[in-house]
């Protein structure tokens, strides 16, 4: 047993055949999901009336149940962080390629495509960050971005005199914790 996220997990490493070579199989429970998965299925098969005794406790001895396959043996106390890992890197690449323009690639060469391929993580690394500091509004990056695009300016010589921001810009900079500036010098 272990606690990943605040779930209670019992994780077993079971050796398979994987396509002609040694894989492993590790099969987890998660003991709330599994407690919520049988009552639900219970409730619906007791409503229901058509389902035998026998055919729900099979059934039920899978709820809560899900598999992770590998072609690498790990200990089963790491295979849920590398999991979580890997899972934030597909949502990272998944909003770089949303979100940033990370495909398709038209560079000529490799130091244009690694300057590219770092300004697209900063980009979405930003994007999930101030996603995350919005989680408990109506906005969302994009929404805020579209909303916040109108905070208009003057430019003068030696100044930029941001104007008076709404109250949906103002609710966003307090959820951001920005303080709108009232003036900008300029250095030349």
């Amino acid at each position: 047993m272990l606690m990943q996220r605040d779930r209670l997990l019992s994780v077993k490493r079971v050796e398979i055949d994987l396509f002609g070579h040694t894989g492993y199989a590790y099969i987890a429970i998660d003991h709330a999901r599994r407690e919520d998965e049988i009552f639900k299925y219970a409730k619906n098969a007791l409503d229901s009336g058509d389902i035998s005794h026998t055919d729900m406790d099979e059934a039920i001895k899978t709820k809560g149940l899900f598999i992770l396959i590998s072609s690498e043996e790990i200990e089963t106390k790491d295979v849920m962080p590398l999991y979580y890992t890997r899972q934030a890197v597909e949502q990272v690449f998944d909003i770089s390629k949303n979100n940033a323009d990370l495909l398709p690639l038209r560079v000529h060469n490799e130091e244009t495509f690694r300057g590219h391929l770092m300004l697209s993580f900063i980009a979405s690394v930003v994007y999930l960050s101030l996603n995350q500091m919005l989680k408990d509004t109506v906005y969302n990056t994009q929404g805020a971005f579209v909303i916040l695009r109108n905070q208009k300016c003057k430019v003068f010589d030696d100044r930029i005199l941001p104007k008076e921001p709404n109250k949906k810009m103002n609710q966003i900079y307090k959820k951001l914790k920005i303080n709108p500036l009232v003036c900008l010098p300029l250095r030349w």
